[in-house]
């Protein structure tokens, strides 16, 4: 079986666990708006603030200021790694099927 190469995988893991990060803090913020009455100015402050968390998630970037996991994030956290190493299992599949010419990828992607 072909596997994903340690460099590939580390970069999987980062990405997923950025991804987790950037989504933990859009639903902090989510829950900020929903659970109190606030101004439209502090509504419009916390989805500016969602805006650039998902700017964040579509460029890559470090999250700043990663603050410790609450217990739901660990649990959100449990599941997100389970879930990448659901992820990591087909995409070993997948570079296994490719290698033995029973899968094409299309690298047309652009």
């Amino acid at each position: 079986m072909v596997t994903l190469q340690n460099k590939d995988r580390r970069r999987l893991n980062d990405s997923v666990t950025r991804l987790h990060t950037i989504t933990g803090r859009q639903w902090d913020t989510e829950d900020r708006v929903h659970g109190a009455l606030l101004s439209a100015v502090h509504v419009a402050d916390y989805k500016r603030e969602i805006d650039q968390l998902n700017v964040l998630a579509g460029s890559g970037q470090l999250v700043p200021g990663r603050r410790p996991l609450a217990v739901p994030d660990r649990q959100r956290q449990t599941r997100v790694h389970g879930q990448c190493e659901e992820l990591c299992a087909a995409l070993d599949s997948l570079v296994s099927d490719v290698a033995a010419g029973r899968r094409r990828c299309r690298l047309d992607l652009m």
